[in-house]
């Protein structure tokens, strides 16, 4: 009989544990269950796209390398998604939410790489189904987010960078620089995987430690090269995306502080689930307390979990001190806290038969269920008099209504084929999406010739005389815009309620004779800065 030993071979090619059988079933179930019930929901919820939303849509009917304040695999997604699906609200849609279900899927690999045994894939079982459910997901998962892209990538680069550093294959490392890349080209907070892999260089066992070695510069080269039509784009365009991101991250015009810091850790615990996060806690003093040792290896991969969620959520804190920080801009830290949490839920070091704590497991995931079920269908629930600061998607109906009301502002003989005239990237967006039927043209308004966004860089009303357009506003009296113009007629208003105290009203103009934004009429209030987020 040959004694089985411990030599490189073994960690380079480990006899990896199944990932088939009946719990792998259930768990395709679960997820898809849940997939399902978010593309039900979206139609049934009656909601239009978020403005961010219609304006990644946008920016996919004009692809480039770039936008004012991202990376371009977000327009991409959605170019591919309205190809497959049409572009209604869901198929805008659905590409970028199928990007969760596929994460929680690919928890499972991460889960089997860090702990090789049949244990550790049915941790990585119950991540997935953690993850599935968290509020992070359940309210993200309904949205085309840059957020969707940048999980997936995450979690895929974190699987790769284990495989590397554990082996120094180049395979792997060439996968590291590939999915980092691509992560870039998706929101830019990629770059902050660099603290996870600088850590992991030196704190996963491996054939070799440290950066003095081909491996992980070539992972740098794939991420540069898969970055760089970025870049160029930048370049050629004044680097407006690495301009934005900065000040984005440097100041906040609701500032930051110690109560936006623990709204920020609230915020955080809140989209991992109460119920999750105090299972995690409560198992993690009883491992403490007399649970079995972990060895060298599977310490290891915890702390690489850690090194995968506390940097990121280390730079969102600085951020909510400094100048306050969404509760999203640490999303990415969510797979490892799911994995984290998931190793209380269901040890990997134990044997499949032995016994976990299933109650945990199914209150966190049933309560995460609940609560998000009842946040996203309040108003199913308690119908249309709910309050709108109860309606978590309040911001996303109506639109269309509104714009279906005024279309026939634009479908005179005098007004048709005449460009769309806004104040603002809410409303430029909006009309964009919603007359996408028209094919209109649509343009900002902008006397002062600022760059705050896409459109002020790209579709600013050029300063030339003569122009006619049709001005869609929030105000019923524009004469600060009105009154550059030779005439001014009100075609249609348009309200319509969104709840029991909201309402959005427009109203579309047609302006003829443009003179010019360089005499302002007197009275005029100066054009507002509408940043982009």
């Amino acid at each position: 009989m040959t004694t089985p030993t411990t030599t490189s071979k073994t960690t380079t090619a480990p006899q990896w544990p199944g990932m088939g059988g009946a719990s792998m079933w259930m768990l395709l179930a679960f997820v898809g269950a849940l997939f399902a019930y978010r593309l039900w929901l979206v139609p049934h919820s009656g909601i239009s796209l978020f403005f961010d939303e219609a304006q990644y849509w946008d920016w996919s009917e004009h692809l480039a390398w770039g936008y004012f304040s991202k990376p371009p695999l977000i327009a991409g997604l959605i170019w591919l998604s309205t190809h497959l699906f049409g572009d209604s609200v869901l198929g805008v849609k659905a590409v970028v939410m199928a990007l969760y279900p596929i994460t929680a899927l690919s928890m499972v690999g991460l889960a089997r790489a860090l702990w090789p045994t049949e244990g550790g894939v049915r941790t990585g079982m119950v991540a997935a189904a953690l993850f599935a459910t968290i509020p992070t997901v359940a309210l993200m998962g309904l949205f085309a987010s840059t957020d969707a892209p940048l999980i997936l990538c995450w979690t895929l680069a974190s699987w790769a960078l284990w495989r590397a550093q554990a082996t120094d294959q180049l395979r792997y490392w060439v996968a590291v620089g590939v999915v980092c890349g691509i992560g870039l080209l998706g929101k830019y907070t990629m770059a902050a995987f660099a603290l996870t892999a600088l850590w992991t260089l030196w704190g996963v066992p491996g054939p070799r430690r440290g950066i003095l070695r081909a491996g992980p510069w070539v992972a740098i080269v794939m991420a540069a090269l898969m970055l760089s039509p970025n870049l160029i784009w930048n370049a050629h365009n004044g680097f407006p995306t690495l301009h934005h991101t900065a000040e984005l991250t440097t100041s906040s015009n609701r500032g930051g502080g110690v109560v936006p810091t623990l709204v920020f850790l609230a915020g955080q615990a809140l989209m991992l689930g109460p119920v999750a996060v105090l299972a995690g806690l409560w198992l993690l003093r009883r491992s403490a307390n007399g649970g079995v040792a972990g060895t060298a290896p599977t310490k290891a991969s915890y702390h690489f979990l850690w090194a995968m969620s506390l940097p990121l959520q280390a730079i969102a804190v600085v951020q909510a001190f400094h100048a306050d920080a969404h509760v999203n801009w640490a999303a990415p830290s969510m797979v490892g806290f799911c994995l984290l949490i998931a190793s209380r839920l269901s040890r990997p070091e134990l044997p499949l038969a032995a016994v976990r704590p299933r109650g945990w497991l199914i209150a966190a995931l049933a309560s995460n269920i609940v609560l998000t079920s009842a946040v996203l269908q309040a108003r199913d629930i308690a119908g249309p008099t709910l309050p709108s600061r109860l309606d978590a998607m309040v911001r996303m109906r109506g639109w269309q209504e509104v714009f279906t009301q005024l279309a026939p502002a634009i479908e005179q003989a005098d007004t048709r084929g005449l460009p769309v005239l806004t104040e603002s990237r809410l409303l430029i967006t909006h009309a964009a999406y919603n007359w996408r039927q028209h094919g209109v043209q649509t343009v900002i308004w902008n006397p002062q010739r600022t760059v705050n966004n896409h459109y002020e860089l790209t579709r600013s009303l050029p300063n030339q005389a003569g122009a006619d357009v049709v001005l869609v506003t929030e105000s019923s009296d524009p004469a600060g815009i009105a009154q550059r113009f030779a005439s001014s007629t009100l075609l249609r208003s348009a309200k319509v309620a969104v709840g029991p105290d909201r309402f959005i009203e427009l109203h579309a103009f047609v302006l003829r004779g443009f003179k010019g934004y360089d005499t302002p009429p007197n009275g005029a209030q100066p054009a507002r800065r509408d940043n982009e987020d």
